[in-house]
């Protein structure tokens, strides 16, 4: 597999929009997002069809070999996180960390808006020995550009790309980031602008990846359990390889709390991030959906959630009434929390043990009140209430923090093995 970075000094730069243009030019790629945003990750697999997550910190120093899991496409598409030397924790995660590690050329994506001459000084004051080049983004016209482009072409910098300003491929934002690939209207846009706005000669930067140690192919359990996922514009937060892994698990169907799907004899539930807070009313109302989760789990079916799954689970987000597995309620739009996480559970729960390290991340803007007790303990991160995460009711689980398969694929595997 070839591979090429897209980089930027900072957020907010255009790395999604210019990662995405470049898939759309490659028909056998896969595009890696580093770090842990799923909405990122969720736009790339819009376009490639393979979007995955890259983060050590998530899924262990055996995170290469999930990259070499997909070593049988042509291309690879690393696009990276913040800024290329951004990591904000006690250790370098960085997107440059990566590049680094995995000899990973990349490209530099400078949103060029706001300056002239200045953008090549920020460009001298980043690249390093893996720079290939830079993508000049959000120019205002030739005039802006012949002048941004100057001391690049002066100096011998190669301009992979040149992107006007362009409301037709804006990927707007809100509270959480981008809006997501369920709801993005620009992605045909984005699309058919690559081959205009980028060089071709982009593709003589990739390179080799070496792939020395391979994750064993897993084999199915029990592909007559049949594992509901809850997907649409409310729940999306889903990392590639945690469906990749249930599905070799069970049977996924998919199905809409938004539509008011019916789950028909369900052997397990999962409730994924997303934007539940945006879609209250229609939560509420659709009975048909929260009565067959509600059968299901007094049935003993394990009902798992993750962040807004989480939300869903409990009594009521800002008075207006949802599952109620756990007691109490969930005021949105209050505070943002952003952190990785370490958790330690009290006892077992589903495919979590007791005493085990448990490392995701934490990404929302609600609150809960609740007098239930959270059961795992936070070495890092906020959790529910008082440093602490997850509530468990019978055979329901529901915790802010997300969590990415890979690291405990063997628990998720004995969980189905033997239940």
């Amino acid at each position: 597999m070839k591979v090429l970075g897209i980089s930027a000094p900072w957020s907010g730069s255009g790395k999604t929009t210019v990662s995405m243009m470049l898939a759309s030019l490659l028909n056998d790629s896969v595009t890696f997002k580093i770090g842990p945003d799923f909405i990122d990750s969720g736009l790339l697999r819009a376009i490639s069809n393979k979007g995955e997550n890259i983060d050590r910190y998530l899924e262990g120093n055996s995170y290469k070999r999930l990259i070499c899991s997909y070593e049988k496409y042509e291309y690879g598409i690393f696009e990276g996180v913040m800024g290329l030397y951004d990591s904000g924790l006690d250790f370098d995660n960085s997107t440059y960390y990566y590049f680094k590690n995995l000899r990973i050329p990349h490209i530099l994506v400078i949103d060029v808006s706001k300056m002239a001459e200045s953008a090549y000084r920020i460009y001298k004051g980043y690249k390093n020995k893996y720079t290939a080049g830079v993508i000049l983004n959000n120019f205002y016209g030739e005039k802006h550009f012949n002048i941004v482009k100057r001391d690049f072409e002066k100096y011998n910098v190669k301009i992979f790309g040149a992107v006007p300003r362009d409301e037709s491929i804006k990927i707007n934002e809100r509270h959480l980031g981008l809006y997501t690939f369920m709801e993005n209207n620009n992605i045909e846009n984005i699309k058919r602008s690559a081959e205009k706005y980028l060089n071709k000669e982009i593709m003589e930067v990739f390179s080799d990846i070496e792939c020395r140690e391979r994750e064993k192919e897993k084999v199915s359990i029990n592909k007559n359990k049949k594992i509901y996922v809850a997907m649409d514009k409310a729940f999306n937060f889903y990392y590639e390889y945690n469906l990749n892994l249930l599905s070799k698990l069970g049977k996924i169907e998919y199905f809409s709390p938004l539509n008011d799907d019916i789950l028909e004899k369900p052997d397990f539930i999962y409730l994924g991030g997303g934007y539940p807070e945006l879609y209250i009313e229609d939560l509420s109302r659709n009975g048909r959906t929260k009565e067959s989760i509600i059968e299901a789990y007094n049935n003993n079916v394990p009902v798992y959630g993750e962040c807004g799954g989480l939300m869903y689970m409990m009594d009521n987000i800002d008075g207006k009434k949802m599952l109620g597995i756990f007691d109490g309620s969930v005021k949105s739009r209050v505070k943002l929390t952003l952190n990785y996480t370490e958790l330690i559970p009290s006892k077992d729960i589903l495919f979590f043990k007791k005493g085990m390290r448990i490392f995701g991340h934490e990404f929302h803007y609600s609150l809960i009140d609740t007098e239930e007790i959270p059961l795992m303990k936070n070495l890092r991160g906020n959790g529910i209430k008082d440093g602490m995460d997850g509530l468990n009711s019978k055979n329901g689980f529901g915790m802010y923090t997300h969590i990415h398969f890979f690291r405990y694929r063997k628990f998720l595997e004995n969980f189905f093995r033997k239940y």
